[in-house]
């Protein structure tokens, strides 16, 4: 995603603005800039992001002054904020974006990022709030127009349900919506089901169903090259070994965990965490209370990384 934003810019900025037009050439360097700071923030090269984020703005000063571009620059900012923790901030150029996306009449975009708003809001602490948001998103989505839009939205509500402790509602909502989720060639989709399917059976104390799910999901994500949603699944088997007492398990699999983050060169944050998930499960007489806190720390820090 790097390689290829990287690649638009250099063509973007070979340009010549007296053949194109000053004002269209620094529009259309504007949008590379903001999607290239969107890809260095998903890789989380978060200072190169703001660079690149504050670039956007230089470039939009100079073009057109397009609304919907400053709405697009500002969507991508507001994902920024997200990742640095400042939600005070994300939350505010969110509701501005959808604002304005609404007094434009474009519902579909407006739900999109009612979406984003949403999972902002989930990771700051509050589900209860994000579920509300979600249930707005879809309420204007046009479900026809954007499939993969109403599948996110209702993916993201089963999330916060199983945040909210609703595990007996999501078992049997499961069943009525997994058409949704596609066929066997929609692998990752399925995926993402099953592992909410994993949540459930570990809310509602059926552990054997829960891990053997749990490393189902870890290794389809495994093999589809995708480790920070791995990560969160792995998380999710720590806090399921962690009511078992099975520490030295939890142990090795922070041990695995900041391995692939290091070969990675990403998540300094989410590495610490990890350690100190380590560092409590080595301790000789570690307190569940420690190894717990290192548990939501690391879920925490990765699943920030694991959200774009």
């Amino acid at each position: 995603m790097v390689h290829l934003a990287e690649l638009a810019l250099a063509a973007a900025e070979a340009l010549d603005p007296l053949v194109h037009g000053g004002k269209q050439v620094a529009d259309l360097q504007a949008r590379v800039w903001a999607e290239l700071g969107n890809a260095y923030r998903i890789a989380d090269a978060l200072d190169l992001a703001d660079h690149a984020l504050s670039r956007a703005v230089q470039c939009f000063e100079e073009g057109s002054h397009d609304p919907r571009l400053l709405a697009l620059i500002a969507e991508r900012t507001a994902s920024l904020l997200w990742y640095r923790r400042r939600f005070d901030d994300a939350f505010a150029l969110l509701h501005r974006v959808v604002v304005f996306y609404r007094d434009q009449r474009e519902n579909n975009l407006a739900a999109r990022v009612l979406l984003k708003l949403g999972l902002v809001t989930e990771d700051s602490g509050n589900p209860e709030r994000a579920l509300r948001v979600n249930l707005e998103a879809l309420s204007l989505l046009d479900s026809r127009a954007e499939p993969g839009l109403l599948l996110a939205g209702i993916h993201n509500l089963l999330l916060c349900a199983t945040e909210l402790g609703f595990f007996p509602l999501v078992r049997r909502l499961l069943s009525e919506i997994k058409p949704l989720y596609g066929t066997a060639e929609n692998s990752l989709n399925l995926l993402r089901l099953r592992w909410v399917e994993g949540r459930v059976s570990a809310g509602l104390e059926e552990t054997d169903a829960a891990e053997i799910t749990f490393l189902d999901v870890r290794k389809g994500f495994l093999e589809a090259g995708l480790l920070f949603p791995a990560s969160m699944v792995s998380l999710d088997l720590a806090r399921l070994w962690l009511t078992q007492g099975r520490i030295a398990e939890i142990k090795g699999l922070a041990e695995e965990l900041i391995e692939s983050f290091r070969s990675l060169g990403v998540g300094r944050e989410a590495i610490l965490a990890l350690i100190l998930l380590r560092r409590a499960c080595e301790a000789e007489r570690a307190m569940v209370s420690e190894i717990v806190e290192a548990v939501e720390r690391a879920a925490v820090q990765i699943g920030r990384l694991s959200q774009g």
